[in-house]
C-alpha cells in the first residue's frame, strides 16, 4: 500500500495519507492522479525529457555504492535507446546522441518498492527528471532517473501524454 499521493486541487498541491483508506482509491486511480501531478509539474517548467525509448542493457551503478542502512536504493543504470523525443524543457538539458543513462533504484525495500525497475527489451515513455540524486556519499551528482511510478509509462499512455504536454 502506498503511504501518499499528491494532488493537485486548483492551483494548491496537497499530501493525502493512506488513499485507500480515505478514498479507496485503486492503484489504477493513484497511478493517474501521480501522471497528471508529473504532467502538471512539466507545464510549471520542470526540468525534465519526456522521450520514448527501449532499455538496451541494465547494470548495477556500483560507483554509486552508498550503503549506510538497510533502506538504500541498490541503485542500477540502464542504457536507454531513445526513439523520440516528445518534450524537452529547454536547450540547457542536453540529450547526447540518441542514447541515455538512466539511474533508478533496484531494492525491494519498503522506501523504493513502487520505483519503476528497469530491464532490458522494456520500451516505453520515460518522463526524466535531471535531478540530484539522493546520496550521501556523492552530493551534487546530477542524473536522468526515474523514482517514482509516474516516470514510466507504457505505450499506450503515448497520447494521453502528448495531449497535455505545453
Amino acid at each position: 500500500m502506498r503511504k501518499s499521493v499528491l494532488l493537485i486541487l486548483g492551483l494548491s498541491v496537497a499530501v493525502v495519507a493512506n488513499p485507500r483508506l480515505l478514498h479507496s482509491q485503486t492503484d489504477a486511480e493513484i497511478d493517474s492522479i501521480e501522471l497528471d501531478y508529473r504532467l502538471y509539474q512539466i507545464s510549471i517548467g520542470a526540468r525534465v525529457v519526456v522521450v520514448i525509448g527501449q532499455v538496451m542493457s541494465v547494470r548495477s551503478a556500483t560507483h554509486l555504492e552508498n550503503i549506510l542502512s538497510e533502506h538504500d536504493p541498490l541503485w542500477a543504470v540502464a542504457e536507454v535507446k531513445v526513439n523520440e523525443i516528445l518534450y524537452n524543457a529547454s536547450d540547457k538539458t542536453v540529450i547526447p546522441a540518441d542514447v541515455l543513462f538512466v539511474y533508478f533504484s533496484t531494492s525491494k525495500d519498503i522506501a523504493w518498492f513502487m520505483s519503476p525497475k528497469l530491464a532490458a527489451g522494456q520500451k516505453g515513455i520515460l518522463l526524466l527528471g535531471l535531478d540530484e540524486l539522493p546520496l550521501k556519499s556523492l552530493p551534487g551528482l546530477y542524473a536522468y532517473n526515474i523514482l517514482v511510478p509516474a516516470t514510466f509509462q507504457p505505450m499506450d499512455k503515448r497520447e494521453y501524454i502528448i495531449q497535455r504536454l505545453p
